[in-house]
């Protein structure tokens, strides 16, 4: 398996969209992407190369480099790590920043809460 760290992705499709760049890469067998927590994970044969896998990544408007198995952050338990107070432009861009670095967060603009 190789475990790639993905930065870009602000949304589920966005997910999408790098799941189909990297099961596009002759010889990947499964491709899993985890949007909050900014990574992928791709199985295939023994000649997989992770640069081909990474301009797959790049060609599709994201970016990835090569993630160390464990080196993944992911929250736990009932508390967040980020909390932010409006959906304006510095709010949105907080939260982007805390999806690509695996942040547990909660954004609340104009009385609504928006988990992920």
């Amino acid at each position: 398996m190789i475990y790639l760290k993905i930065t870009g992705m602000t949304c589920g499709h966005c997910a999408k969209t790098v799941k189909k760049a990297l099961e596009s890469v002759p010889g990947v067998s499964k491709a899993k992407v985890y949007f909050p927590q900014g990574y992928a994970v791709v199985e295939g044969n023994k000649a997989l190369d992770v640069e081909t896998l990474i301009e797959a990544v790049r060609s599709s408007g994201y970016r990835a480099e090569p993630l160390e198995k464990g080196s993944v952050y992911i929250s736990s338990g009932d508390y967040y790590d980020m909390f932010i107070l409006g959906g304006g432009s510095a709010g949105f861009a907080a939260a982007i920043k805390a999806v690509e670095l695996g942040a547990k967060k909660v954004l609340i603009a104009e009385g609504k809460d928006m988990f992920e």
